[in-house]
């Protein structure tokens, strides 16, 4: 196990070329879209807004298992 360790000892800090920063940022912008991301994530956020006002106006006693569909009369389920 010294052996392999010993070896950590022998590295020495080198400097990168001069263009691989911009080569590397090149790349990871080639691979995200920016403007597809914001317009994901504008979609996701309303949505997510038009859920909650849609929750928040949601009639619980409208729905509510209370309403005898059983005794309302044959009229409103006729289509005219």
């Amino acid at each position: 196990m010294e052996t392999s360790l010993e070896v950590l000892d022998k590295i020495e800090r080198v400097t990168p070329p001069d263009g691989l920063y911009n080569k590397i940022m090149e790349s990871v912008y080639n691979k995200v879209n920016v403007k597809l991301t914001y317009a994901s994530v504008a979609c996701i956020a309303l949505l997510i807004t038009i859920n909650i006002f849609s929750f928040q106006s949601y009639n619980d006693n409208e729905f509510s298992s209370k309403t005898d569909y059983l005794n309302i009369s044959i009229n409103l389920f006729t289509y005219e």
